[in-house]
C-alpha cells in the first residue's frame, strides 16, 4: 500500500486557482466541532474530501483542482521495513492508498514543531 503525496508549487496553478485555494472557504468537520477555512493559507495546505465540505463556489473549484491532483501524486511504496518518511504536514498533500488488504498493519506517527525562527 503505497503513501500518496504532491508537493505544492504554486507555479503550476493558474490564477483562478490560486485565489479559490486561498478565498475559497471550506467547512472543515472535526468529531463535534466544526470550522471555516480556506484549502491554502500562508503556510498551510490542506485537503480532505471526507471532512472538508465547499461552502462556496471558490471552494468548490479549489476541490476540483485538488481532487484532481491524486491522479499526478507521487507514490511512496513501503518495500522495505523500518523505513520512515518525513514530510511537512502543511506544505505537502498526501494520503495513504486502501489499506483493506493489510489489516495487521502497524503505523505510528511523530509530530514536532520547528521554532519559527528555524523555519527559512
Amino acid at each position: 500500500m503505497p503513501t500518496l503525496f504532491w508537493p505544492y508549487n504554486s507555479v503550476e496553478v493558474n490564477a483562478q486557482v490560486g485565489d479559490a485555494l486561498q478565498e475559497g472557504l471550506f467547512t472543515l468537520v472535526s468529531g463535534p466541532k466544526s470550522f471555516l477555512a480556506p484549502a491554502r493559507s500562508v503556510t498551510v495546505l490542506r485537503f480532505d474530501a471526507a471532512c472538508m465540505r465547499p461552502s462556496d463556489s471558490r471552494a468548490m473549484t479549489a476541490a476540483e483542482f485538488l481532487s484532481t491532483r491524486k491522479s499526478t501524486a507521487l507514490e511512496h511504496m513501503w518495500d522495505e521495513p523500518n523505513t520512515f518518511m518525513l514530510l511537512d504536514n502543511h506544505r505537502v498533500l498526501h494520503a495513504r492508498g486502501d489499506a483493506s488488504a493489510e489489516p495487521d498493519r502497524l503505523l505510528y506517527r511523530i509530530g514536532f514543531d520547528v521554532p519559527k525562527a528555524a523555519k527559512r
